[in-house]
């Protein structure tokens, strides 16, 4: 599991979102449906990265095929959580509210959306 002080880079996370998407996902996979081609460079940056994930704690490698397999130990709530808290922390002194207040304040929310709000809330 990942570290909650292992900060995710905007490539990385375009790798986990190809993992997320498909389940699991092979090097080859996963260099193809980012950069639409599977061409040596491109390849051993895609490898690099998952690398990082890997010690990182975000994905594990499974070597019991031909080509390894890549998991994600993190689904996308959990990383959307960790995130979340990590600006709170460093931006608001650990509290959600100022946090909460802005994204309400700058997004426009569906009746439905508004009531899983409310409803959320309530319940904590």
């Amino acid at each position: 599991m990942a570290k909650n002080n292992d900060h995710i880079t905007d490539t990385e996370l375009l790798i986990m979102n190809v993992i997320w998407r498909r389940e699991h996902a092979t090097i080859r996979e996963i260099a193809s449906d980012i950069y639409g081609s599977t061409d040596t460079s491109e390849y051993g940056t895609v490898q690099s990265l998952l690398n990082r994930l890997e010690s990182k704690g975000f994905i594990k490698r499974d070597r019991s095929g031909f080509a390894h397999e890549f998991h994600a130990l993190i689904q996308r709530e959990q990383l959307v959580a960790q995130q979340l808290t990590e600006v709170a922390n460093k931006v608001c002194q650990g509290s959600f509210t100022p946090l909460l207040m802005q994204l309400v304040g700058k997004i426009k929310l569906s009746d439905q959306e508004r009531e899983q709000l409310k409803k959320m809330i309530d319940e904590k």
